[in-house]
């Protein structure tokens, strides 16, 4: 027979432990757990539901831990038993359905027995149903329960709701030391300087009529003003602007220059007297001494830099002067290239050299003049085409080894002699 748990109370928990064991007895774990049920045993009402909580070998292999919550379930009712039973589990190669055990609801109550306290029956209520109490101790001490008795019996009056030892309380009686309102006029009389003052300020205070115009006056503190007024106030934003202000260097003129930099004599250099005066003088007509100048747009640094001993003179310097057969006299193909040699179309050096002007140039005094850009170019031309040797460059004029000549016209072009 399954062990009966008791008769327990509504919502209470069922908690049971049960043992599962091998055909030799040896304690073993279910290989299948199965379900454990409950079920009501007046209707067959299964009440399992989620209230059951089965741990498989808690606390030790083969012992099973089970707690049934009876508030989980509408259907655990009092006045009723129960059965918890395990279906479908597998032990030891076997089939297990088994009962577990047994419990009830609140199905086996027969009231309380008051006997039971001393073995004599309680006395008979005033109240039905309302134990009667003797308290005989309070806080385990006999004599508080004296004493509190004594001040419900005598001191304390019902019928006023006032402690009985204070009833004089409501009635008063001459005090010899209470201070009386010809002592107060003395007190104040003598403190005349005081009581002079505080009458100076009130005298003049305005009365009514006085009050209405100042509430309709212009120069009134409105709203408005007072706001402003509570700006200034410490810790307003006009104070925090205030206060924000550095103390250090220049309030006001953040960024500026400072005099050291922004001096006198510098500003002085902006009248009319100094600067602009200097600049009104630079004169806007040609300057003498530089007719016939070269443009400086012409005659660049790039151009005259190859006049260099590092450039052309170099370059001049490294044609070979052994003869070569079958061209005698020619210039070589890596130094007569067609880059240099182009340059002696009528598009290219000519033409720079025609578009050199012959009036006075400004801001190139000691430039070089055409005529010298004219011999050095022919000069140019005359070591490009025959090769470096003793030719004689004269003005504008190349004689070459071979008797020729060539002439470098003013208009930029040149003549060959036959």
């Amino acid at each position: 027979m399954a062990p009966y748990l008791g008769d327990i109370a509504e919502d209470a928990t069922v908690a049971f432990t049960w043992d599962t064991n091998g055909s030799d007895g040896e304690s073993i774990t279910r290989a299948t757990n199965g379900t454990i049920k409950v079920r009501r045993l007046d209707d067959g009402t299964d009440c399992t539901g989620t209230s059951v909580t089965d741990t498989e070998d808690t606390p030790d292999t083969g012992i099973h831990e089970c707690k049934i919550d009876t508030s989980d379930n509408v259907n655990f009712t009092t006045g009723n038993d129960y059965t918890v039973w395990l279906d479908g589990s597998t032990v030891d190669g076997q089939t297990v359905n088994a009962t577990l055990v047994t419990f009830s609801i609140q199905n086996r109550y027969t009231g309380a027995n008051v006997t039971e306290w001393l073995g004599t029956a309680a006395a008979t209520p005033t109240v039905a149903g309302v134990l009667e109490v003797d308290l005989t101790h309070m806080a385990g001490v006999v004599q508080s329960v004296t004493d509190l008795k004594d001040f419900a019996d005598a001191g304390y009056n019902p019928a006023t709701h006032k402690v009985v030892g204070v009833v004089l309380a409501d009635t008063t009686t001459t005090n010899t030391d209470l201070v009386t309102a010809a002592d107060v006029l003395s007190a104040m009389q003598a403190a005349g300087t005081h009581l002079t003052l505080i009458k100076a300020v009130t005298d003049v205070l305005p009365d009514a009529g006085a009050l209405t115009t100042i509430a309709s006056d212009t120069a009134r503190l409105t709203a408005a003003r007072a706001a402003v007024l509570t700006d200034w106030i410490n810790g307003g934003r006009l104070d925090l602007l205030l206060d924000a202000i550095p103390t250090t260097a220049m309030r006001g003129t953040d960024s500026a220059a400072l005099a050291t930099v922004c001096t006198e004599g510098r500003l002085a250099e902006l009248d009319a007297g100094n600067l602009p005066t200097d600049i009104a003088a630079i004169p806007t007509t040609a300057m003498r001494g530089t007719d016939s100048a070269a443009l400086a747009t012409v005659c660049t640094e790039t151009r005259l830099a190859e006049l260099d001993a590092g450039n052309l003179p170099t370059d001049v310097g490294a044609i070979p002067t052994t003869a070569m057969r079958g061209t005698d006299s020619a210039a070589l193909a890596t130094v007569c290239t067609e880059g240099r040699l182009s340059e002696l179309d009528s598009v290219n050096l000519p033409t720079d050299v025609a578009a050199i002007p012959t009036t006075a140039m400004r801001g190139t005094d000691s430039a070089a003049t055409a005529t010298d850009m004219a011999t050095a170019l022919a000069a140019l031309v005359q070591l490009l085409a025959s090769g470096y040797d003793s030719n004689t460059v004269v003005s504008n004029v190349i004689t070459l080894s071979n008797g020729k000549t060539i002439t470098i016209n003013a208009d930029g072009s040149r003549t060959t002699s036959a």
